[in-house]
């Protein structure tokens, strides 16, 4: 249904796949409830659209996709989901307002959840693309073909990376290498591409839940990240809601999991 549904937008409206092409799979946390972690998830699409202005051209960015409303086990596997909005063309500076938007009708949805427990969003650390950053660390096993990220003495599987059903948040990442022939798809090559955009943390109850948003480094614009953690007011949409650094030709995709702190 995902891809009948951007197929139909792509072919009939105005827009063409450059420079700005880009994906980006991300997960908004709602909270939990018994069945796993409740979340808005919109798979979107990043592209241009020519505007003819005064006989001349102007190439605008802009998105597309679909929001869904979904609970996750703790294996990564949808449990449930239903779709939220079909998202039309939409600019990119209307990108906050658009995610507002479809977050809110979550909001609504998970009010009818059994047993649900609302998440708090604690602060964001942008990280622009590194493989370090707050305390975090991208980890790569060639000889085991297994990809990390360290954080706090844990080391967690990036298990998603060896998943390509179209439910997981890195089907379109993947898809994207498979399409050069004259490449391995393993931890060497992951090593070679991936860094985290930004982390994000919230708190479930008596739990902290880690969002890391990991896409395409582009190593000419990568600089060192001098940027501070930034703790969220509550209920301000405009920065749950916030857009994410996007490289060209790039595809990210949102990676989560549970940290209890050692006492």
């Amino acid at each position: 249904m995902k891809w009948l549904i951007l197929f139909f937008l792509t072919s009939t409206l105005n827009i063409s796949f450059a420079c700005l092409s880009a994906t980006q799979n991300r997960i908004y946390p709602l909270g939990s409830c018994p069945k796993g972690l409740v979340v808005v998830e919109t798979r979107l699409v990043r592209t241009e659209k020519k505007n003819h202005r005064d006989e001349r051209i102007e190439i605008v960015p802009v998105w597309f996709g679909v929001s869904y409303f979904k609970t996750y086990d703790k294996n990564y596997l949808v449990i449930e989901e239903k779709v939220i909005d079909t998202l039309k063309l939409f600019l990119d500076k209307d990108y906050e307002i658009t995610i507002e938007q479809t977050f809110l009708k979550g909001q609504e949805f998970a009010k009818n959840v059994v047993g649900f427990q609302s998440a708090t969003l604690l602060s964001i650390q942008k990280c622009n693309f590194q493989f370090n950053c707050y305390n975090s660390n991208l980890d790569f096993d060639s000889l085991n073909n297994t990809s990390y990220i360290k954080f706090d003495n844990e080391k967690i599987n990036i298990s998603m990376l060896n998943d390509t059903t179209m439910n997981s948040l890195s089907f379109d990442f993947l898809q994207h290498l498979k399409g050069f022939d004259d490449i391995i798809i393993d931890a060497k090559l992951f090593r070679s591409i991936l860094g985290i955009a930004s982390i994000r943390e919230y708190q479930i109850g008596t739990e902290k839940l880690l969002v890391y948003h990991l896409g395409n480094r582009d190593d000419i614009h990568v600089i060192e990240d001098n940027s501070k953690k930034e703790k969220i007011p509550k209920f301000d949409l405009k920065r749950i809601t916030y857009p994410e650094n996007v490289n060209y030709h790039s595809d990210n995709f949102d990676f989560w999991f549970y940290h209890r702190e050692k006492k």
